[in-house]
């Protein structure tokens, strides 16, 4: 059947007004993409904070004048006017028999009775003898003497937490504003978890030098007291030497081996007092380390909630002119 016939007839009839032969226009979807808006918009880096440093001095036992000179006199055997005088106030204290049974006993390491004791301190409160006894400093921390009971500890800072404003405007542009906020916001947190990382990974870095330090820390204060309680170990047993060579006064002797006590009562004392201030070191310069990370991390954190309430501002300002766009409402 041939169709043409009607269809001629139809646009004749459309000729004269009566229909429209022109085809009807389809309206174009708007598109709406708000992703430029946020191209400026980046979390700014942080600039590192440096820990504060830690300022430490050494402790340390030093070896009198009077008792070096002693020793360089006994060594050419003879004695020193001091050794002389403390011999002559340590005989009006004990017999020349109790000293010789003093002095092996203080040699011997071992425990004094209670009247030996008795009699070593007041031979001591004489005072004959305070001129060769040795020097003690003690280590200090950030101008702070360290005893061997010295200690301290680390802190805490707990960072804030971002709660995210939302847009509620429910049409497909204020949509299209609220997922490029959402792609926006995803940017942003992947530059804040980067910046996060390397503040992290900064202090992990210095956890570890600051753990390798005090390791070899420990180490060299163990050899530093074994190496001096063997040079006065030595020298004491020079000048006892030389004193029984030379048939010198057994009070000397005595003398010898109160001082070497008290040396190495004082090397004791100073390397635990050495120890604990490597590890006061070691946790202030740690605390230091976390201070400066959680400086950083709450930068980090203040950085990026200013930079998302720009975004968050830009996204309200794109939904509200969604109306001047064709948006419904």
């Amino acid at each position: 059947m041939n169709t043409r016939i009607p269809l001629i007839a139809l646009c004749l009839l459309m000729a004269f007004g009566l229909t429209n032969c022109k085809d009807e226009a389809v309206e174009e979807p708007i598109v709406y993409n708000f992703d430029d808006e946020f191209k400026d918009i980046t979390v700014e880096a942080v600039t590192e904070t440096e820990p504060a440093a830690v300022e430490s001095t050494e402790g340390d036992v030093t070896d009198s004048a009077t008792e070096d000179a002693a020793a360089a006199a006994l060594a050419s055997g003879t004695a020193t006017a001091e050794m002389t005088a403390a011999s002559d106030a340590m005989a009006s204290i004990v017999s020349e028999d109790e000293a010789t049974a003093l002095s092996d006993a203080l040699a011997s390491g071992g425990t004094l009775s209670d009247e030996q004791q008795a009699n070593i301190d007041a031979l001591l409160a004489t005072g004959s003898i305070d001129a060769f006894l040795p020097t003690t400093v003690l280590p200090t921390v950030n101008g702070q003497t360290v005893s061997a009971r010295k200690a301290t500890s680390p802190r805490e800072v707990v960072l804030l937490n971002l709660t995210e404003m939302l847009l509620g405007v429910a049409d497909e542009c204020s949509d299209a504003a609220e997922a490029s906020l959402a792609t926006a916001k995803a940017t942003l947190d992947a530059a804040k978890a980067s910046q996060d990382a390397i503040i992290n990974g900064s202090y992990t870095t210095r956890e570890t030098a600051i753990g390798t330090v005090h390791t070899a820390s420990l180490a060299a204060i163990t050899t530093k007291w074994a190496d001096k309680k063997t040079a006065a170990e030595t020298k004491a047993a020079s000048m006892i030497s030389s004193i029984e060579a030379n048939g010198l006064p057994s009070f000397f002797k005595l003398l010898v081996n109160i001082v070497l006590n008290k040396k190495l009562a004082s090397f004791s004392s100073s390397e635990a007092a050495a120890i604990k201030a490597a590890d006061l070191v070691q946790q202030t310069a740690l605390t230091n380390a976390a201070a400066a990370r959680d400086t950083d991390l709450a930068t980090s954190t203040a950085n990026y909630n200013t930079s998302l309430n720009s975004a968050t501002a830009i996204a309200a300002s794109a939904a509200a002119s969604c109306h001047n766009q064709g948006g419904s409402n």
